[in-house]
């Protein structure tokens, strides 16, 4: 399936699963369709995974699910108060998984996907964006097909400090 063709029937899926549920936002990977499993992470009642403290922000899996061929993967990134703030956040992806595999992402914002980052190393989504060190950010993104959860690295750059840590994420589907 080319691109363009990735593209459109995402764009398609999206805006029909909002007319059914009344939901918006057409870079949301968070599906607002009537399947449990699709639902906000909002919704859901703890995190599904681990956390690690990563350049003085505690990065949290809060889980993934698997919707209508796709697969969600999110992550709560939190501040503890002390400076620096954070510049941006890394989710670092398998070989398998190439950026025409993302076909949806939240926050809005400058998003990339480094092949690695040049500041932390890790191959992935890299949210170019700042965060105050007292805020928090759900970071979500929606892979195209059904990925199963295994060991990631994650990656944050706060001032000059950028570090790695080991946590939950997506591996490549098997054959």
């Amino acid at each position: 399936m080319s691109i363009l063709s990735k593209s459109v029937l995402a764009v398609v899926v999206c805006l029909s699963l909002a007319v059914m549920a009344g939901c918006g936002g057409s870079n949301s990977c968070v599906n607002c369709g009537p399947e449990p499993e699709c639902a906000p992470p909002s919704e859901w009642a703890e995190a599904q995974g681990d956390s690690v403290v990563v350049s003085g922000y505690t990065v949290t899996y809060m889980g993934s699910s698997d919707c209508n061929g796709t697969s969600c993967f999110c992550y709560l990134v939190e501040g503890n108060g002390e400076p620096p703030g954070l510049s941006h956040f890394v989710v670092g992806l398998p070989e398998c998984i190439v950026w025409e595999d993302i076909v949806a992402y939240s926050p809005d914002g400058e998003v990339v996907f480094s092949d690695p980052d040049p500041t932390t190393g890790v191959r992935g989504l890299k949210y170019d964006f700042g965060l105050a060190t007292d805020g928090s950010q759900m970071y979500c993104f929606t892979l195209d097909g059904n990925y199963g959860e295994g060991t990631i690295v994650v990656a944050v750059k706060a001032g000059q400090l950028a570090e790695n840590a080991e946590l939950t994420g997506p591996t490549c589907p098997s054959e």
